[in-house]
Formats: C-alpha cells, sequence, structure tokens
C-alpha cells in the first residue's frame, strides 16, 4: 500500500491552497536514518487509486474527483443509521474538537465557519447518494472511552456502528477481554466490504504500520480532521528572526534566510540551541529567564504533557521498534541515534537559556509564542487554528529541526489522531456494507470537500499571519511527505509509554542509565501485545 500516494494526495492540495503553483509531482523522497538500526518504512508505490490527477496551467491538484457512487456503485441502505462514537471532546476548539467535528457538529460549532459548512454539507453528500443517515451518537472525553464501552462490549449490546478511539489510549480497546469485539478489517467479506485501503484518502502506511500478521482492527484518513492537521512542525516567529539577524548570523555563518536554512539541511537542534543560547533578551534585567523575556525556545519542563519532546524527536527520526525478517516487531530504542538525540536534548533544555514552563502554572507554551517573544517552539500544525489565530508577528511552518546536518528531514502524527473501527455486532446486525460504504464515502468527500477547505481557511484565508507564497507552501508540503512511523511508537500506551520517555527525561544527564533500566519492560510489553493481537486471529466475531 502506498505511503507516498496518500501523503503526496494531501501535500499538493496543501500546495494549491496555500498559494504555490509550482508543479509537483513523482513519489515521495525516501527517508532512511538506518544508520544506528533506525529505519522508515515508507512505500513508495504511485498508483493513483480511487482518484484522478487534473493538472492545469501553474500548478497541480491531487484530489479524487467526481461521486462516490462511480466508485462503489450505487448503493440504497433503506435510510439506515450510522452511529458513531468519538473520543477527544474535551479538546476545546473555538469550532469544537477535531475529533468529533470530523464526524458531525456539536450545538456550540460555528456553522457559518467554512469548514464546519463543509462537513455539513460532505455528510448531506454521503446520505444522499447512499440513503444512510449519519449520527454522532456520543461523544466522550480523553481517555473515558474504554470506560464507556467496555460493559457494552462485554454484553454485545449494539450500540454503535463505528468506533472513533483516540489513537493513544483506545486502539488497545481490541485486545484482552475484548478479543473478538471488533472486526479485522482484513477479514471482512469482500461482498460487504467497500473500503479501499489503496486509495489516497485512506493512510495506508499508517494502517501497514499497526498490522500484526494480517491483525488491522483500526483505519484513519482523511475522514479525520486531527489526522489532516495533527503532523509534527516548527512554528519560527519571522518578525522576530528578522528583528536579531544579527545575532542569528553569528550561529548560521551568514546565513539568515530560513527558508535556505532548511532547503541546505542545516535546521537542526544544535542550531536552535546555539540561537537559543545567544538570543535571550532580559527584559526586567532580574538575570532570570522569564516570562517577561524574549528567548529563543519554549517547551514545558519535565512532564508527561511536554509533547514538544515528541516532535523533536520525530524530526531527529527516533524510532523505537524495527521490524526482523519475518515481519516481527523488536524493540530498538537503545542505539547510538537516541543516545545522540538525548545528548542534544539535554543541552537544548538545560543549556541554551531556554524558557521551560511547569504544566501546573498554567502558561501555554503556544500562547506564548503567539504573543511575541518567543523564536521557535515545536508543536503540531492545528496548532494554526487553536492557538495562533490572535498573533500579529508574522510567523512560519518548518519541519522539526534534524539531529545532523545533511539528512532528510521526518515528521510523525501526533498520537491523539482518530482511529476508526468496527464492532463486531455491526456484523451480526447486518449493518456492514452500509457502515463500510459510509466509511469510504465520508472519507472520498472528506478529501474532496473539507481537506482542501481546512487547509484553505487555516492556512490562507483565516490565519493570515502565516507567510504564504511558494517557499512556504514547499515547506509545508515537505513535512507532510516526511511522515514516518514504527509500531512500537503507534502501540506505546500497551509497551508501558515508550514515546513518552523523553517527555520525562528531558532534564536527565544520565539518560542511559535510565534506558537500561526499561528497556526489559519495554521487551517483555512488547512480547505480551504480540500475543494479545496474535490471539485474536483465532476468535470468531
Amino acid at each position: 500500500m502506498s505511503k507516498t500516494l496518500r501523503l503526496l494526495s494531501l501535500l499538493l492540495v496543501l500546495i494549491t491552497v496555500v498559494g504555490c503553483f509550482a508543479a509537483c509531482g513523482g513519489s515521495s523522497e525516501k527517508k532512511n536514518n538506518n544508520t544506528n538500526n533506525n529505519t522508515n518504512n515508507n512505500n513508495n508505490n504511485n498508483n493513483n487509486n480511487g482518484g484522478s490527477v487534473d493538472v492545469e496551467e501553474g500548478g497541480i491538484d491531487f484530489i479524487v474527483k467526481g461521486n462516490v457512487t462511480d466508485k462503489i456503485g450505487k448503493q440504497d441502505f433503506g435510510g439506515k443509521t450510522i452511529k458513531f462514537v468519538v473520543t477527544g471532546a474535551d479538546f476545546a476548539e473555538e469550532e469544537g474538537s477535531l475529533q468529533t467535528r470530523s464526524i458531525a457538529l456539536m450545538a456550540k460549532d460555528d456553522t457559518s465557519y467554512e469548514v464546519n459548512s463543509a462537513i455539513i454539507d460532505r455528510n448531506k453528500q454521503v446520505e444522499t447518494e447512499l440513503n444512510v443517515k449519519i449520527k454522532l451518537e456520543y461523544s466522550v472525553t480523553m481517555q473515558a472511552l474504554s470506560e464507556h464501552l467496555t460493559p457494552l462490549l462485554a454484553t454485545q449490546m449494539h450500540t454503535y456502528d463505528v468506533v472513533a478511539g483516540y489513537q493513544y489510549f483506545d486502539i488497545g480497546l481490541t485486545l484482552g477481554d475484548n478479543v473478538g469485539a471488533f472486526l479485522n478489517y482484513e477479514s471482512l467479506d469482500p461482498e460487504k466490504n467497500f473500503i479501499d485501503m489503496s486509495a489516497p484518502y485512506w493512510d495506508s502506511y499508517m494502517y501497514d504500520t499497526m498490522m500484526y500478521k494480517d491483525c488491522a482492527f483500526w483505519i484513519t484518513g482523511d475522514l479525520s480532521l486531527s489526522w489532516v492537521s495533527g503532523v509534527t512542525v516548527s512554528f519560527v516567529n519571522k518578525t522576530l528572526w528578522d528583528q536579531y539577524t544579527s545575532v542569528i548570523s553569528e550561529c548560521t555563518g551568514g546565513i539568515t534566510d530560513l527558508y535556505e536554512l532548511v532547503e541546505k539541511k542545516m535546521w537542526t537542534i544544535d542550531l536552535i540551541s546555539d540561537i537559543s543560547k545567544k538570543l535571550w533578551v532580559d527584559k526586567n534585567s532580574n538575570e532570570i529567564v522569564d516570562y517577561d523575556d524574549i528567548v529563543g525556545f519554549i517547551s514545558y519542563k519535565n512532564t508527561l504533557n511536554c509533547i514538544m519532546t515528541d516532535v523533536l524527536a520525530a524530526g531527529a527520526g527516533i524510532s523505537y521498534s524495527t521490524r526482523n525478517d519475518d515481519g516481527v516487531p523488536e524493540m530498538s530504542f537503545d542505539n547510538r541515534r537516541t543516545l545522540g538525540f538525548a545528548t542534544k536534548l539535554y543541552t537544548l533544555y538545560n543549556n541554551s537559556n531556554a524558557l521551560l514552563v511547569d504544566w501546573d502554572e498554567e502558561k501555554y507554551v503556544v500562547e506564548m509564542f503567539a504573543e511575541g517573544r518567543v523564536l521557535f517552539t515545536p508543536n503540531y500544525l492545528h496548532q494554526a487554528e487553536s492557538s495562533l489565530r490572535e498573533m500579529t508577528d508574522t510567523y512560519l511552518v518548518l519541519p522539526p529541526p534534524l539531529l545532523f546536518k545533511g539528512e532528510d528531514y521526518t515528521t510523525c502524527l501526533g498520537d491523539n489522531v482518530s482511529q476508526y473501527g468496527i464492532p463486531s455486532t455491526t456484523l451480526k446486525q447486518g449493518d456492514l456494507a452500509a457502515t463500510t460504504a459510509t466509511l469510504e464515502a465520508m472519507a472520498f468527500y472528506s478529501n474532496q470537500m473539507v481537506t482542501p477547505v481546512y487547509y484553505d481557511k487555516m492556512l490562507k484565508g483565516r490565519f493570515t499571519h502565516v507567510e504564504s507564497g511558494d517557499k512556504q507552501a514547499s515547506m509545508i508540503s515537505m513535512i507532510r511527505k516526511s511522515t514516518f512511523s514504527d509500531f512500537a511508537m503507534v502501540w506505546s500506551n500497551q509497551l508501558g509509554n515508550v514515546t513518552w520517555f523523553f517527555r520525562q527525561e528531558c532534564l536527565n544527564r544520565r539518560i542511559s542509565e535510565k534506558i537500561a533500566s526499561q528497556e526489559g519492560a519495554w521487551r517483555s510489553n512488547l512480547t505480551k501485545l504480540l500475543e494479545d493481537i496474535e490471539s485474536s486471529l483465532w476468535v470468531e466475531p
């Protein structure tokens, strides 16, 4: 299945909506950081399944065209209601949770906002073409889905046709006591399964990454707004950058153009550390880095909420597992690359005049960046919508910084991406065909109707302080096509929170000892996880 196709469709939409009309094409460059047992599973198949390519003067628009019935045939499901349960309702965006908005709007959502209008139009299109009713039956807060759903799964009560789970906390719902409670996409009756995982609106790369021995319980893609906007990026205050070019020039060898630094593959953690150390402006003259100052870098401290370390680890190409020749995942976290990253992370957080914020101080780091007193912070792209809408300074969206000069850029998706599973009761109720057709149609039209509008309004029309132009568009395109993951990264919660390791250890100088002390538990947890997944192969739904 093609990761490149899936990401290329999205990156070319980005190029179009941000305003870049330089032609792009071909397969994405394969990222390979396997110097220290760190691998990337990019697939460079570039077939166009389920969509068409329109080449126009000045650019390429790569989204699916036409009606979904042209692909799956005309279907009439007699007005059947497809009921969703969605997690993530406590993510209080102004327009509502990205997770719940992916399916339907809530009462507080602004229907005049073009993205929300596009979701309404998408649902109407699907309901009309398939004669179904899409219903957001229930939404729960983060980490509450298991408690809500487990009793229903145990009694085999048919309450929902689709479960939209929070990737980090909820994909384990398919294992343990719930084995057999969810359908395996790999073994669905082809006569009742309309989902085409090779189509560009599904993330086939993530699907393959999560799978083990033909067990695949979850899918994601354009249907999830948290997938569309959940990629890791660097936010850089361009106004501050231009104001302090003399300081920056000392660290860059005279290069002051941010795009040039990225294009020459000089955008590294070391560079950010050097600039941050020199840039500190002690505005209140108290000789302490604090909230009144101008600083080069801001992050939370060593806390489970320090997602900035996730972004930096993604940019450094840190993977947590590899697959052996038999396709079995194996832990690979304890290697020279990981230890090298840990050293640079320690320097950035401890020796660069960084502003480190305690989570309980209620100082939100992205909002402080938006106030114009911070040069750089790593985060997720959706922060442009949720936290930077009032920013007056011009800022840029760049890839996460490299571990070493000259490498290829990498990024990853946040662990809050919605993953969609189908309870086995949906099959027993005879609703499988209607459910899979509805999911396929919603993903199809999300790619066509919602994704372009989301990027257009977030990065061009509604949020005007992102620098526009060909170079900014090419940066975002690069970010989208350099996404990678690995098995342990996706299943981290079942492995003892391995991807949260750097969140808690970013201030630890003796990190190699900490890794050594936890490696045995991670390996044992992986063995248990693989056994749990394999056991599900022998359970009939």
